[in-house]
């Protein structure tokens, strides 16, 4: 049985990729900051908490590791992102993450990275992108992919970087645009959004846990990788998906919030890396997908 050890494994995206690591007969050592009384056992999945300033909570593992994916991530939500004292741990934490893999002789490091590095890109994201950040969030994503390539380097560990765009899926909650807009619509309030001209790509979890599964299992040594569907559609037509779905009549006003600094931020990906190593095929379109979450919330009311 191969065992991957998971950082920040009782998030959203950690959950989900625990729950992909167990179907595929994966042992799992998920280490979270939350205390493990919290959370519900699982068999072949060992709970460590730890906020990755210490190896001390490291000290009870007994098996061989062979992956790790480090997930964990100080200020994810939108409110947090351009908060420079909160993002700046967090390149503490990527040294840390890969001191532990060359401590414990873990030979493949998967990072997450975000399309908030590469805003201001007109093309779809890919490993010749020239990184162009919208916040204190992706400026540091770029340090710490640089950094922890760089260390992996030096102690001889595969290093993989994975760019995902917008997550979506049922239990996810925050405040980015098509969250916001779900709840809006379904309070019968109308969203109040910039022009969405901007290209954007929304991949479903199921598909970014697949992705990273297949990436840990096939990745290149030191490649880079984008994560998405691939369809690069504006904002708008996304949005106009939604609206369509929850019909209920309340208008979107699109256009009537400005764009940040008079800049249109895209987050368009392109996945041909990923797919031509790894086999990756993304199974959910956006308008199968995003019902799963408008009924998600509507059960919630």
């Amino acid at each position: 049985m191969r065992v991957a050890l998971i950082t920040g494994a009782l998030g959203f995206v950690g959950r989900n990729l625990t729950e992909k690591l167990l179907a595929k007969d994966y042992k799992v050592i998920a280490v979270d900051c939350i205390d493990p009384a919290l959370v519900q056992s699982k068999a072949n999945v060992e709970y460590i908490q730890s906020d990755l300033t210490s190896t001390e909570a490291f000290a009870s593992i007994e098996c061989k590791c062979d992956i790790m994916f480090h997930l964990a991530w100080a200020g994810v939500k939108p409110e947090a992102r351009a908060d420079i004292q909160i993002q700046k741990q967090n390149i503490d934490m990527c040294i840390f993450a890969v001191e532990l893999a060359r401590t414990l002789s873990i030979p493949r490091l998967v990072f997450l990275g975000s399309t908030m590095e590469y805003c201001y890109n007109d093309s779809a994201i890919s490993a010749s992108s020239l990184p162009t950040p919208y916040n204190a969030y992706g400026s540091v994503k770029i340090a710490t992919r640089f950094i922890a390539a760089e260390l992996c380097k030096t102690y001889g560990i595969d290093f993989e970087y994975a760019v995902v765009t917008g997550i979506y899926g049922p239990g996810r909650e925050d405040n980015n645009v098509v969250f916001y807009s779900i709840k809006k619509l379904l309070a019968n309030e109308s969203p109040e959004l910039t022009a969405c001209v901007q290209k954007w790509d929304f991949v479903h979890i199921e598909d970014v846990t697949e992705a990273l599964f297949l990436i840990g299992e096939k990745g290149v040594p030191g490649a880079f990788y984008a994560v998405g569907t691939g369809e690069n559609k504006t904002l708008k037509e996304y949005i106009d998906v939604i609206s369509s779905i929850i019909d209920n009549g309340t208008a979107v006003k699109f256009g009537s919030v400005a764009y940040k600094d008079g800049k249109i931020a895209n987050s368009a990906i392109d996945i041909s890396s990923l797919s031509a190593d790894t086999g990756y095929k993304p199974k959910y379109t956006f308008e199968k997908g995003i019902a799963e979450v408008i009924n998600y919330y509507r059960s919630k009311k």
